[in-house]
């Protein structure tokens, strides 16, 4: 096993830690090819890449400095460090980053961050942190129109999914490479058959949604996806397309729960009551599973987090995108899963409590891209919001409200008071959140 002072002798750089120590927050002794800790403990060691030396550029004239910010090439350190609510400068994300190609002319030896568009800045270790706090705690300012008003955009965001095949958590090409799955076909139709309900045929409508919802359970239930559990205690997936089906079923159910939960039938609702633990265990092993294989990803060189289309389709820019309609799905997905249940017992008990918050994307526009390129081009020329909705602070300062898409408006709406929502709309007064939120269906 070979010192630091050794393989430093031989031009070999090595950061503080190999990936192992730095996600356990242990003290790593760098020896190569495997440290201590990792040697003892039997686990993959793995130094992030690093150039040995960084020269800053020298000074330039103002005027040159504003002409290229016209076109957005001065500032990359600042544009990407603030790009996704993270903290670029520490050395760990650094080391992600995808380096200039050693043979291309490089005059200044810098370590220059790719764009944004071009590196999977949305699966970094942190991103997917949940930070937990106490959901009683916004009762005393937030207002029971508020949790209504959610409930409203969720029912729209259903529906919407029905005539235009998307909604704001359901992305529209989600699935299309390789269809619907059978669970979500399911779950389409009833809800088609649930939005064109009447009197006379409420009873076999509601029973379609029974019915749907206890084939699904059994299906869940005899299905081995999730099955085996790796060396952390963590049921993971075998492939993307394994994550790719959890995230329908956990997406097939919540449909069902909501439409029981909330019709205001006695008996659905109390059937849908008995199926809330379920849903959340789904949710939470969707979770574990997806931060599993990012992290894997990232660190081993595994797989691409999503495997619906090739490197040779589309190119790198495709495949980027493609990862991040899966994992901002999946964190969508696990948003209004936990949101709707808090408000729905808040409305039932008075009271409620959340399993925390997570970073999304709010910036508007790149949830709705309908290429690769569009997408890349918004991602790299502007701050895409990656953060979480609390404290509000952090988007206050970034961001006005109609940069923000209507997912993100629908969280802000019951995380902030109707004080900071006032004040943070004052600064776009052509703008309602009312108005965009808040309509009837």
């Amino acid at each position: 096993m070979e010192s630091r002072q050794g393989a430093q002798a031989r031009g070999v750089h090595l950061t503080k830690a190999c990936f192992s120590c730095i996600r356990a927050k242990r003290r790593c002794d760098k020896s190569i090819p495997s440290c201590g800790r990792c040697m003892d403990k039997g686990l993959p060691c793995k130094f992030p890449l690093a150039r040995p030396y960084a020269r800053q550029k020298a000074p330039r004239p103002a005027s040159e400095q504003s002409a290229e910010k016209l076109v957005g090439l001065d500032n990359t350190d600042e544009v990407y460090a603030s790009a996704s609510g993270l903290n670029w400068d520490d050395e760990y994300l650094r080391s992600l980053w995808i380096h200039p190609d050693d043979s291309q002319d490089n005059d200044h030896d810098i370590i220059v961050p790719p764009p944004l568009a071009n590196s999977n800045w949305f699966l970094l270790g942190d991103s997917w942190s949940t930070h937990e706090y106490d959901l009683a705690d916004f009762q005393p300012k937030i207002g029971l129109s508020h949790w209504k008003g959610y409930i409203k955009c969720v029912r729209r965001w259903l529906y919407q999914w029905v005539t235009d095949a998307r909604s704001p958590f359901i992305h529209r090409y989600l699935y299309a490479e390789n269809g619907l799955p059978s669970c979500l076909q399911d779950a389409y139709s009833t809800l088609a058959a649930y939005v064109g309900k009447t009197e006379k045929n409420e009873e076999i409508v509601m029973q379609l949604v029974e019915d749907k919802t206890n084939n699904l359970l059994q299906q869940r239930g005899s299905s081995d996806i999730f099955s085996s559990t790796d060396s952390w205690g963590i049921s993971s997936p075998t492939s993307a397309a394994d994550l790719l089906e959890h995230l329908a079923q956990v997406q097939a159910l919540f449909i069902y729960q909501f439409i029981r939960l909330f019709d205001g039938d006695i008996k659905h609702r109390a059937q849908a009551e008995q199926h809330n633990a379920t849903l959340q265990q789904w949710r939470t092993q969707l979770w574990e599973a997806a931060r599993l294989r990012a992290y894997l990803q990232q660190t081993l060189g595994e797989a691409s987090f999503s495997n619906v289309r090739s490197h040779n389709v589309g190119g790198p820019a495709a495949q980027v995108w493609d990862n991040w309609i899966l994992a901002e799905s999946i964190r969508r997905t696990w948003i209004v899963v936990n949101y709707t249940y808090s408000i729905y017992i808040t409305l039932r008990d008075g009271q409620g409590s959340c399993p925390g918050s997570i970073a999304y994307t709010l910036r508007r526009g790149l949830w709705d891209a309908a290429t690769p390129t569009e997408w890349c081009r918004l991602a790299h020329n502007q701050d895409p919001l990656f953060m979480r909705s609390d404290p509000p602070d952090m988007l206050f300062a970034k961001a006005s409200p109609p940069e923000v898409d209507e997912f993100g408006l629908s969280i802000v709406s019951i995380m902030w008071d109707s004080r900071r929502i006032d004040a943070w709309f004052a600064r776009a007064p052509d703008t309602n959140l009312q108005a965009l939120l808040h309509n009837s269906i």
